[in-house]
């Protein structure tokens, strides 16, 4: 009995223990486990944080945004471009999204969120233009001379609208929607926006180096429509710089790389529809000619430069054949010469009194002539976007979230394009 005991006791013993050891090992194995589990966590969040890192107050900056679209080679077109036939209802935007005034898409490239709503709406055509970086050392105010540019790097006044125009047209090979990008503040502009040398100098020596680059690197990209040479070309009264000397030059620039692309040209003075008065048509078969309309500018610009509000469309003075006497030039340019039509900008404040009548009278007339057209716009000041409320604060927020009068005429110009496609 004392052995059988003594037996039993140290089989006790003996299983005690070795449970024991089992409860720390197993322990032990899950504090290993826990340890690496954090340890990996850390690592992870150190080298591949979900979210970039910010400090208070600063931008979101455009790179971050671009590392999807760095590695995408853009989409060849073998094919010759052809300047569709049906007819092109679009609205202006911005390749990267302003940083004053705006708390949700500051600095950013165009987005994907941005194309989603373009394409429900009925879009299928955007505009955009590409001048210096907001903020660099070479945006500067009206009459302030730029630094030079760097003779190693002379593109870098514009480097993120490039990076924004190689997002822009990877989204819209995506969502099937035409690119025209036009040449706005180009270096020295802001210094020299009449254009008074003769000589050649002044901002026009960078325009050719913008469109030099923008044609070998995306000219072969099949959504990228036409080139806008220059966004309102202005000069002084009598001269012909514009005409004469500078446009075909840049034209000869481009077709010596790019033969494919269509040229959108707007006459000088300001790129207005009285400006085709004994304009001449350029020698090249796959131009487009294009003019911007806010007429009459007391009504479409009231509440800005002084302009005094209280303005009402229509009356008296402002009607559909006064709109279409300020069109009067631009319809006798297009049937002398039988040419495509663009209007590449035309807008009123949405504090304008009857303002979605005045965009339901001028589609109109632009739908009466053949015209393709993009509305201004959508992105940067607030003013002319179609989705704020009349009573909205200014800023260059992107979407103020209203259905608006405004924007109900232009989404029923702009849902006749899913028409014609589903013909």
């Amino acid at each position: 009995m004392k052995i059988r005991n003594r037996s039993q006791g140290g089989v006790t013993t003996h299983l005690m223990i070795k449970y024991s050891q089992t409860l720390i090992c197993r322990h032990i194995t899950m504090t290993d486990r826990l340890c690496c589990f954090i340890t990996m966590f850390i690592l992870l969040n150190i080298f591949f944080p979900p979210f970039p890192k910010i400090a208070a107050g600063k931008p979101i900056q455009a790179p971050i945004i671009k590392k999807i679209f760095e590695n995408v080679p853009p989409l060849s077109c073998n094919a010759e471009k052809k300047w569709p036939d049906i007819p092109l209802r679009g609205i202006n935007t911005k390749l990267v999204m302003p940083l004053k005034n705006n708390s949700i898409n500051t600095g950013t490239f165009i987005s994907n969120e941005i194309f989603n709503t373009l394409t429900d709406w009925g879009v299928n055509v955007i505009r955009v233009d590409i001048g210096v970086d907001k903020g660099s050392v070479w945006d500067v105010k009206k009459g302030e001379k730029p630094p030079l540019i760097p003779a190693d790097n002379p593109l870098i006044p514009y480097r993120k609208q490039l990076q924004g125009l190689e997002t822009c047209l990877n989204l819209a090979s995506r969502h099937n929607i035409y690119v025209i990008v036009s040449a706005g503040n180009v270096v020295g502009r802001k210094i020299d926006v009449l254009y008074n040398e003769d000589d050649g100098k002044g901002y026009y020596n960078e325009l050719p180096k913008l469109w030099k680059h923008i044609t070998k690197r995306f000219g072969a990209h099949k959504n990228l429509l036409a080139y806008d040479v220059l966004n309102e070309p202005f000069e002084k009264k009598g001269k012909k710089n514009w005409r004469n000397i500078l446009l075909p030059e840049l034209i000869r620039i481009i077709r010596e790389i790019d033969k494919n692309t269509y040229l959108v040209v707007e006459p000088a003075y300001w790129g207005s529809a009285k400006s085709f008065k004994n304009f001449i048509p350029v020698n090249d078969s796959k131009t487009v000619y294009s003019f911007h309309f806010y007429s009459p500018h007391t009504y479409t610009y009231q509440g800005t430069r002084n302009l005094p509000r209280g303005l009402n469309y229509p009356d008296l003075f402002r009607n559909p054949e006064q709109m279409r006497d300020h069109l009067k030039q631009a319809i006798l340019f297009q049937k002398k010469y039988n040419v495509r039509m663009f209007v590449g900008e035309f807008s009123v404040v949405r504090w304008a009194p009857g303002a979605a009548e005045w965009l339901y009278d001028a589609v109109s007339l632009f739908e009466e002539y053949g015209w393709d057209w993009c509305y201004h716009g959508y992105g940067g000041w607030n003013g002319w976007n179609p989705t704020f409320s009349a009573d909205a604060p200014q800023n260059n927020e992107i979407n103020g979230g209203k259905k608006t009068d405004r924007l109900r005429v232009l989404k029923k110009a702009w849902m006749r394009n899913r028409a014609r496609q589903s013909d």
